[in-house]
């Protein structure tokens, strides 16, 4: 897995989105993008790609598993997190059976997100290629017991 250095965000929450960008950014991440719907996620991912897609379950519109599956069809294996609160996941786990796919309830653990973007160390690492993973392992056990809910 490479680094991830950019992340596709959707949720038509606008502090979710405004809260998860600034997380990310503050990160390390180089390149967040944020949308409020599913429909404009697929536009954007036309001219675009990503390290890492987070999507919302419950979205207007199109939802979270929809999407996934219509952006499989294009071709597109970027890794998704799909995040829901919602009390039947029928649709989420099924959804989670496709590679490059994980989920996370809401509201869940900081850390459990930052543990799911650090890339594996690779064999024969050196010291600055491993910044970015100390500091999200720093940050999540900082952040080990802070429920993320919006």
């Amino acid at each position: 897995m490479r680094a991830i250095d950019s992340v596709l965000v959707i949720d038509d929450s606008p502090a979710a989105l405004e809260l998860l960008g600034q997380l990310l950014s503050a990160l390390g991440v180089s390149h967040v993008r944020q949308t409020g719907s599913a429909e404009e996620a697929l536009e954007i991912l036309k001219s675009r790609s990503f390290s890492l897609i987070l999507s919302d379950y419950r979205l207007e519109g199109m939802d979270g598993v929809e999407f996934l599956e219509r952006l499989r069809a294009q071709g597109n294996e970027t890794p998704v997190l799909i995040m829901s609160g919602a009390p039947d996941k029928s649709g989420v786990i099924r959804a989670t059976h496709q590679p490059k796919v994980d989920f996370f309830p809401k509201p869940f653990q900081m850390s459990d997100l930052m543990r799911a973007m650090i890339p594996p160390r690779p064999a024969q690492a050196r010291p600055e290629a491993d910044r970015p993973t100390a500091l999200l392992s720093f940050l999540a056990s900082a952040l080990k017991n802070q429920p993320f809910a919006f």
